[in-house]
């Protein structure tokens, strides 16, 4: 699911499209070497350079930016400038939503963590002017489980 909350809106709770994972297609709920085994150049051109691949049937990260980052304008649409917005999402949201503020491209996809549960924190007065605060935050659960990665497939 991929959620947002809005502060300063008594609470709000809703959903956004925008804000799904990266449609996988045909590789959607395989295991990486099953993948290997069925399309190994493509999986090879995801972990070597992502923003060229078009999962078949599915999305490739532009698509997913072009939806998330207006799902995450919609989101803030209205917002005082001290409002506080969470964005529940996946990796490759937050991957492409992240490169996009950080001003880096898709290709350097992986070049950062984003384990699971990662907290992220951005702050700035518009989406147009976000900083990262802090990036692949995980120490909620580092002391329990030690420290997640999360690589490409």
């Amino acid at each position: 699911t991929a959620e947002l909350a809005l502060g300063g809106r008594a609470g709000l709770l809703s959903t956004d499209p925008g804000l799904l994972e990266i449609a996988h297609g045909s590789w959607e709920g395989l295991l990486a070497s099953e993948i290997g085994a069925r399309d190994p150049d493509r999986l090879r051109a995801w972990r070597e350079t992502p923003h060229e691949v078009l999962m078949p049937g599915g999305e490739s990260l532009q698509q997913v930016f072009d939806r998330a980052w207006a799902a995450l304008l919609r989101a803030a649409d209205g917002l005082d400038a001290d409002a506080t917005l969470l964005l529940v999402a996946h990796d490759a949201v937050n991957r492409v939503l992240l490169c996009h503020v950080l001003g880096i491209p898709f290709g350097r996809l992986w070049s950062f963590r984003q384990a699971p549960t990662t907290l992220n924190l951005l702050e700035g007065p518009d989406p147009s002017r976000l900083e990262v605060v802090r990036l692949n935050d995980c120490s909620h659960h580092t002391p329990l489980f030690g420290e997640a990665v999360h690589r490409a497939l």
